[in-house]
């Protein structure tokens, strides 16, 4: 049974059958199930967190500070990544704002963090070593010391500048370093197959690793890190990041049962159905100046134009999910009971 599958890699780390060669269609109805199924638990867990630290949701420019972390993967979380659009923001930066989140959460997110998380349990040779290096800098170096203070200012001057530098950035750093792993691979056969050996020997050691890694990268999606509270409230770590520790899991047990790039799927669709789009449409509502904490009777009877669109959004949105749930959930018992 698939449930029981997931539920004893999760908690006991028995490896996944191989399905790599399945067709698409079961492929993609594992990915779905699988998803729906932890909807409940990941708005769980991430409500958990976020009453334990509500955070710090302030954020530095993405091109001058070099050390957040949405110019390394993208932005993880609405709230502390991309200022919520307000009352009096203006349509076009609303546009940008979330043009960006969706490259960067959406799209990019997911590619590097499987490349750099989860490549490994399928393949740990030299090259994918080369990729967590440039990870590593890509996530640390302050890159504004590398230009001078007239080109740095330039590029913050418009939001699209920092974007492209950004993609351009990331683009560069991991394609360079993931080539000469490539080249580093033909030169140095044995070490490589060692490399990939001792990946083999240790699988669910490197499961644990890179999730427990995985998830400790958006410790500071809330400021949890950058506001100092890492030294005082250390003991709420834990709890923080439970709901990336828990979905690493998951992306592990798609990357070894379905392939890297069903990962990267699975990836997009967490953070596409449970980030990007709630604050799309709400900041569509927000935008409107839609009284969504206090609505009154007059503004829900005149609702119109982007604010109705957010919230129809936001309904859709919420129905889906809820037929996914259940659909899953009907599913396992009724596989459950054919087993008895």
């Amino acid at each position: 049974m698939l449930a029981k599958e997931i539920l004893s890699f999760i908690f006991r780390l028995k490896l996944p059958e191989d399905k790599r060669n399945a067709k698409l269609k079961n492929k993609l109805f594992i990915i779905f199930y699988m998803f729906f199924l932890f909807v409940p638990i990941i708005y769980l867990t991430s409500t958990l967190s976020s009453l334990v630290y509500p955070g710090n949701t302030q954020t530095n420019s993405n091109f001058p500070s070099g050390d957040s972390q949405e110019i390394t993967t993208g932005p993880e979380n609405p709230s502390a990544s991309i200022d919520q659009p307000g009352k009096n923001e203006s349509l076009n930066s609303f546009i940008f704002q979330n043009i960006y989140f969706f490259i960067f959460t959406v799209v990019f997110a997911p590619i590097i963090e499987e490349l750099v998380f989860r490549k490994c349990l399928i393949k740990s040779n030299i090259s994918y070593f080369m990729l967590v290096f440039a990870f590593i800098l890509n996530s640390n170096l302050n890159f504004a010391n590398l230009f001078s203070e007239s080109f740095v200012e330039f590029i913050a001057s418009n939001p699209l500048f920092e974007l492209i530098f950004s993609l351009l950035r990331a683009l560069v750093m991991y394609g360079s370093f993931y080539l000469f792993g490539i080249l580093l691979e033909t030169k140095l056969k044995n070490f490589d197959s060692k490399l990939v050996s001792i990946g083999k020997q240790n699988l669910k050691f490197f499961v644990v690793l890179t999730t427990l890694l995985f998830a400790l990268i958006h410790l500071n999606n809330q400021g949890f890190v950058s506001s100092g509270d890492i030294f005082t409230k250390f003991y709420l770590i834990p709890i923080i990041i439970l709901p990336q520790f828990i979905g690493g899991l998951q992306m592990a047990y798609v990357a070894l049962k379905l392939g890297l790039k069903y990962a990267m799927l699975y990836h997009l669709i967490v953070n596409l159905v449970t980030m990007f789009l709630p604050a799309l449409f709400l900041g569509l509502v927000n935008l409107s100046g839609f009284p969504l904490d206090n609505p009154t009777e007059d503004a829900i009877l005149n609702l119109s134009g982007i604010a109705l669109l957010g919230i129809i959004g936001l309904l859709c949105s919420m129905f889906i999910q809820v037929v996914g749930v259940i659909f899953s959930y009907v599913y396992t018992f009724i596989e459950i009971r054919k087993r008895e």
